[in-house]
Parts: C-alpha cells; structure tokens; sequence
C-alpha cells in the first residue's frame, strides 16, 4: 500500500530565501487532504477526501483521526475554518454544512443533500455567528451560525476562497479573478487583477490588513494595498499557490507536494 504524505516548502516572499528546515509530520491518513487551517501555533484542523477529518494539538506534530461527522455522507470535504477552540465550520463539495460546538466531540450538520446542484467550496466566519460560503455562483451568508442562509449571486464559476475583514467588506477569488463586495455579499463587482488574456489558478488569498497577495499557475504574484481596489505585479519569478503573511513586509509561499512511498 502507498503511504502518501504532504509537506510545504516554504519561501520567503521578501529574501526568497528558505532558511528554515522542514520535517515531514505523519498526518495518519492515505487520503488527499484540500485544506488545513490553524487557529494558533498549537491546534488545527485539516479535510480531505473520503470525509477525512484530522485535527493537531501540538502545532502538527500529531494528528488525531476526527470521527467522520458525514455520517452516511463519504465525500470529499472541501474546506474547514475553526472560529475558535469551540466551534469549527466544515463545508464539502456539494450542499453540505457540518458544525461542531465542542471541539469536534460531536458535530451538527446543518445542511446535506448529495447531488445538489450547489456546491460550497470555501468558508470564512468573523464570530461565532457571522459568516459566508463560497459556492459554484453564489455567496450564502449567515447572522445565526449557519442556521438560515441568505443566498445571492456570485459572478464567477470557478470560486475557491472567500474572506471578509469586517461585516461589509470581502473578497472571493477564482481562477483569474478577485472579486469585491461592500455591501456584506450581497454584490460583488471584479477587481481586474492584471493577468491579461490568462486564468491563474488563484487558490487562496494571502491578507495583511489592506494588503492582499494572490498567485495562480503563473510565475507571478499580485498585490493590492488598498483591500482590491488597485493591483500590481509584485513578483515576476517566483508563482505561488498559497500565500500567508505575517505582516506587510514578511510572507511565505506555501505549496502542497506529494510523496507516494
């Protein structure tokens, strides 16, 4: 049986350098993980394929198998974001919620019908209660922890990531594009990142403050210091995938590279 494992490499957007060593962790499964997030330098959670959901204490040194919360439901899970030690929102690749109040001991599902045409890709909360899901042409938004949803149309087919900095302003992006809302999602217009003529596979969006780094397939990354409402290239050489930052001045690129052994 292959053992499949993942790592970052991580670089240094400001030095390009990687002065850092990386030791593979085991994360105890076989299964293609789609997204991890950390709410401190001790506890995360990642989701993958086959309902796959893993969760660390110790900053990723070990990983604890989280009993499927699908239930009957074996599909791949798209996206996880933990509000806090508490609560943590997962979304999969149809119309389907599931929430946790107590750290993943049980778990809610708010929302599930395989095959449905709607399909939720991403999740960001603010609070405990307020939040929004990205999915294939709409944004949904909640006020009462995911209980009731409001729906409204997203302009774009092939969304990936979605992020608010307060009750108004978001961004969402999908492949070549970044769309803004100021209205709490219930508009969004395109920001006009500079790709030309091409479609960079835009993932996941790096945000400090105003600042928002953002790459796709292509050698470049883009930035806008003013939340999207201008854009630059900012790195010609380097591409990216994901992007997390620190601070203005300090990020890391971060890519998912896989090892059947």
């Amino acid at each position: 049986m292959k053992k499949v494992i993942y790592l970052f490499i991580l670089i240094n957007i400001i030095s390009l350098q990687a002065d850092a060593q990386w030791i593979a962790q085991n994360s105890g499964t076989n299964e293609n993980l789609y997204d991890i997030e950390f709410l401190n330098n001790r506890i995360g959670w990642a989701v993958g394929d086959a309902g796959v959901v893993i969760k660390t204490t110790d900053g990723g040194t070990n990983w604890l198998n989280v009993t499927n919360p699908s239930g009957q439901y074996g599909g791949l899970l798209w996206s996880v974001w933990p509000v806090d030690s508490e609560v943590v929102y997962i979304v999969a690749g149809y119309d389907f919620i599931m929430k946790t109040n107590n750290g993943g001991a049980n778990w809610n599902i708010l929302s599930g019908r395989p095959g449905s045409i709607t399909a939720f890709i991403s999740v960001y909360f603010l609070n405990r209660d307020t939040g929004w899901f990205l999915g294939t042409n709409k944004v949904f938004r909640t006020y009462d922890g995911g209980n009731t949803l409001d729906s409204f149309f997203a302009p774009w087919f092939t969304n990936s990531d979605i992020y608010f900095k307060d009750i108004r302003n978001g961004v969402f992006c999908g492949d070549g594009r970044v769309f803004k809302s100021t209205d709490s999602g219930e508009s969004w217009l395109n920001t006009h990142v500079p790709v030309g003529g091409s479609f960079p596979m835009f993932q996941k969006l790096g945000i400090f403050e105003e600042n928002i780094w953002i790459g796709g397939g292509n050698p470049k990354i883009y930035k806008t210091t003013n939340f999207g409402d201008d854009w630059f290239i900012c790195d010609s050489s380097l591409g990216a995938v994901s992007l997390n930052f620190t601070s203005e001045k300090n990020g890391y690129n971060r890519r998912w590279i896989k090892y059947s052994l």
